[in-house]
């Protein structure tokens, strides 16, 4: 229970790191890229 307090806590200030590395990695070069090529071969 501690670590889901100080990790998602919204007053948690780790939490706002976390949520910063997290948006960083969601726009990764390509990424875009990639999930529109899945999601067409998935409607195919």
């Amino acid at each position: 229970m501690e670590f889901l307090n100080r990790r998602l806590k919204p007053v948690s200030s780790r939490r706002d790191r976390l949520s910063i590395h997290l948006q960083a990695q969601g726009k990764a070069e390509g990424v875009d890229k990639r999930q529109e090529e899945a999601q067409k071969n998935a409607n195919m």
